[in-house]
Parts: C-alpha cells; sequence; structure tokens
C-alpha cells in the first residue's frame, strides 16, 4: 500500500484539549464513532495566597497542555489521521498582562472571593441596570468585581497593565494565533452588553 493510500484510509480524528480548573484533559476522538482513540490528563496546583484568593498559574497550565499533547501524540496509532484541533476553556478567568502579553498577575478564578466588597458596591450602583445589559447580577464571581479589586489593591499593576486575559486569549498567544475573545468567553465576563454583542462602555465606565 503506498503513502497515499495509506492517507485515505486512515482514521479521520479530533485533538480536542479542555482546560478544567485542576486538570487539561486531551483526547482524541474518531469522527466516524465519536469515540475515544488516545488521552491523557496533566494536573496544575490550584494556589490560595489568602482564604479568598484562588489562582492557578498561566505558565503552569501551558507546560502541563504540552506534556499532554505530546504523550497523546507520542501513543496516536499510525492509522489516525488528525484533521481538527479543538478547545474548551474554564470560563471565568482573569489575569492582568502586559504590553507583550505576558502574565503580571496569576489567573484569578470564578470563585476567587477576593472582590466580595467591590462586587457588593458594584451591585447597588448598578443594580437592575447590569442584569438589562449582562442577563446577571454582578457577585464576586463577576470580572469586573476583581478588576475593580486589582485596581483599588494592586494600583501599580492596573495601571501598568495593557489588558486583562482569560486563559483563552494566554494559549491563543502562546501558540502564535491572534489573540482572541470569543463571545462566549467575553460573556462571563459580566462587562458584556448581550444585545448589542459588545462590550458595554456603561459598565466598563
Amino acid at each position: 500500500m503506498g503513502t497515499c493510500d495509506k492517507f485515505m484510509n486512515s482514521k479521520r480524528a479530533v485533538l480536542i484539549i479542555d482546560f478544567g480548573t485542576s486538570n487539561v484533559h486531551v483526547n482524541v476522538i474518531d469522527c466516524q464513532d465519536g469515540k475515544m482513540i488516545c488521552g491523557h490528563a496533566e494536573k496544575y496546583i490550584m494556589y490560595h495566597p489568602s482564604a479568598q484568593m484562588s489562582e492557578l498559574c498561566p505558565e503552569e497550565v501551558w507546560k502541563a497542555s504540552e506534556i499532554s499533547v505530546r504523550a497523546v501524540i507520542c501513543s496516536l496509532p499510525e492509522n489516525v489521521r488528525l484533521c481538527a484541533v479543538s478547545f474548551s476553556y474554564f470560563g471565568d478567568s482573569i489575569m492582568a498582562v502586559d504590553k507583550d502579553g505576558m502574565p503580571m498577575t496569576n489567573l484569578m478564578l470564578c470563585f476567587d472571593a477576593r472582590g466580595a466588597a467591590q462586587a457588593s458596591r458594584l451591585a447597588e450602583k448598578l443594580g437592575k441596570r447590569h442584569i438589562e445589559l449582562t442577563g446577571e447580577p454582578c457577585t464576586l464571581y463577576s470580572a469586573s468585581s476583581k478588576l475593580l479589586w486589582l485596581q483599588e489593591n494592586e494600583p501599580k499593576i492596573f495601571e501598568r497593565a495593557n489588558g486583562f486575559w482569560s486563559i483563552q486569549q494566554y494559549i491563543l498567544k502562546r501558540l502564535h494565533l491572534p489573540v482572541l475573545c470569543d463571545c462566549t468567553m467575553a460573556a462571563r465576563y459580566n462587562l458584556f452588553d448581550n444585545a448589542q454583542n459588545m462590550w458595554s462602555e456603561e459598565l466598563l465606565n
């Protein structure tokens, strides 16, 4: 059988990289029957600098994904051909980055409660208007409360930051792909006007 025949008769599969809050799971899924061909999971540490804080180191998340992808590729059967790559991310995460896209903070996770006081103030000030724009009330899980905490408690970092990224944007940056924030991830920030499909200047202000 020639190289062309082997290529045509190979199984088509998708490489799926799923970033969770404690593990990255990398699986190869058969496009024909949806069954898993092979997979690997790699853990990373969740840090708690205080009782209210829950963080991940973005570099450790990236390294874990490298290890997992390498392990899967090495165990891939010869008759399998990867035809696509798909990503899944934990939604609520935010970190400050500099002009080069390098992390200035760890990733603050959704259940990081350091912005509880700020969330309470924002909820009182914005009230129903926040729900009208985002579909949800402002809570300590909202990125807005964490941004306000950062502005008030780490003003030097906040002022120097060139942006505030989720894990999605950081992984895209490491892959040398356009650093995009799709609408599903943007909505998790609770600063997104769902009706207008754009960032809400009112909430950002």
